[in-house]
């Protein structure tokens, strides 16, 4: 292309008005004007009133946007940068809000029936009137600061379940302490039984040896039966921190026929 020739403008996507800046010095060559800006994103325009159902738009920057009365049930908005942006009396139901940032939102009246919200952010957000029913919460920072554990509510002026660590109510070696070998193998047995626990994993000398089923039993484990003393430990996972340990140690010796 010479030097006189003119470029066509480029677009680019973002959520202000129209600019387009061209050249007006006249006798002289042609320079790329400035980018036109839109507020466009794919086929939804960003305004109150806009109707950009079911559209996927995750990960879009838009904030401060006014969306009031805006139609965007179904719609895709994953990670996306909500700040400060109006969605009064908009339609959110069963739209995909995951790891969206709402800080400052304006939720008012807003329909967030069966909405996904995990792990998303609504520090300071005003969802005063909204329809909550079967909204989805994860790991979400709520307006009052909490963050929600994983399930669905209706209300979250509805109490909540608390939900406890895991704790370690008995481990201890099954007595009379021998050392077993049959079929089930070379071992000892412990009594154990947990509380508000996940999963449970047993370690020999902390390496680990066995898991637990259940939340008690009698649990064969397989154990060095060399005289020697050695530590036996149990790990109780809960659905909190921390993780829970309890330990003793022992030496067996295996007794000859």
């Amino acid at each position: 292309i010479g030097s006189s020739s003119c470029y066509r403008p480029l677009m680019r996507r973002t959520a202000v008005g129209i600019v387009l800046v061209a050249s007006a010095l006249a006798g002289v060559s042609c320079t790329s004007p400035e980018p036109e800006l839109t507020n466009r994103f794919g086929d939804c325009n960003f305004q109150p009133g806009t109707d950009c159902h079911g559209q996927n738009l995750a990960a879009v920057s838009i904030p401060a946007t006014d969306l009031t009365g805006a139609n965007l049930s179904g719609v895709s908005l994953e990670d996306a940068d909500l700040r400060n942006v109006i969605f009064r009396n908009a339609n959110l139901s069963t739209a995909n809000l995951s790891g969206a940032d709402l800080t400052g939102a304006d939720l008012r009246g807003a329909n967030l029936s069966d909405a996904v919200l995990f792990r998303a952010t609504m520090d300071r957000v005003d969802w005063s009137g909204a329809n909550r029913s079967g909204t989805k919460f994860c790991n979400t920072l709520l307006p009052d600061g909490s963050v929600s554990d994983c399930r669905a509510i209706d209300d979250l002026t509805a109490p909540v379940v608390e939900v406890k660590p895991a704790v370690v109510v008995t481990f201890k070696p099954h007595r009379p302490i021998e050392c077993f070998n049959d079929g089930a193998g070379m071992g000892i047995e412990v009594d154990w039984k947990v509380r508000n626990a996940t999963s449970v994993v047993f370690l020999i000398d902390d390496l680990q040896a066995s898991i637990g089923l259940g939340t008690r039993g009698i649990k064969r484990l397989p154990f060095p039966c060399d005289g020697e003393r050695h530590r036996v430990t149990i790990q109780a996972f809960g659905a909190v921190p921390p993780l829970v340990t309890s330990s003793f140690t022992v030496a067996v010796e295996l007794k000859g026929p």
